[in-house]
């Protein structure tokens, strides 16, 4: 893979990424909203229905001289779960690509809008498949902590990759590897600092993720811009 620049990690990408967010805030913190009450509203509508359900199915109280025994759940409402798990996981990965199409455009210099946010459908099959691989992986991983800290910044340029680069979700996958492999411990160490920064609004009543979030998606655009090179 031809690289714009020599790889290596440009901590200035964090501060450039917020310059961007400030210039377009009013769009990014309507869209991380609109994302948000998305995703809420997925959770409350399919999950709090079944939680509902299987808590009038499994509940019994017993009656006197009986042995209390554990609720037998039922197997199809179980069965349900992954379903549901994937349906949700399918809208987050529609949601994210329409994200990082915004983050591209706005680094092109082209308008961008709330409704840009709800462009990423052909892109979210191939992120789903990226993310439930780089979860797996990092799940594992994880078991030793720093193993699936390195996976994190292996592959913190996969979805740019697919939603600028064009990839499946393989090939995204080994591009961002074949990419920071060479500097590897940095952007292990960018990608934690991203992922605190970005996550670090939620200690303000979780306003703040609104202002903090959307630099988890201009920071690898801007990354990618670097080191790939956006036409």
């Amino acid at each position: 893979m031809q690289q714009v620049n020599a790889p290596g990690v440009r901590w200035e990408w964090i501060s450039e990424a917020w310059n961007l967010f400030t210039k377009q805030w009013s769009v990014w913190v309507l869209m991380i909203l609109v994302m948000s009450l998305v995703m809420l509203a997925m959770y409350l509508v399919i999950y709090l229905p079944l939680f509902g359900i299987l808590m009038a199915t499994t509940t019994s109280f017993p009656q006197d001289g009986e042995i209390p025994t554990a609720p037998v759940f039922p197997v199809g409402i179980l069965l349900l779960f992954p379903v549901i798990f994937l349906a949700i996981a399918c809208v987050g990965a529609w949601l994210m690509g329409g994200v990082y199409n915004t983050a591209f455009k706005q680094v092109r210099g082209e308008r961008i809008g709330v409704g840009d946010l709800f462009s990423g459908g052909k892109y979210f099959t191939r992120i789903l498949g990226a993310a439930l691989l780089i979860g797996i992986a990092a799940g594992i991983g994880s078991i030793l902590v720093i193993p699936g800290l390195i996976i994190a910044g292996l592959t913190f340029l996969t979805v740019p990759m697919i939603v600028e680069g064009g990839k499946g979700t393989i090939d995204a996958i080994k591009g961002s590897i074949e990419i920071t492999k060479r500097d590897w411990l940095m952007f292990t160490l960018f990608a934690i600092a991203v992922s605190f920064i970005a996550s670090a609004g939620v200690y303000a009543c979780g306003i703040g993720l609104l202002a903090t979030l959307p630099l988890a998606f201009l920071t690898p655009t801007l990354a990618y811009r670097d080191l790939v090179g956006i036409p």
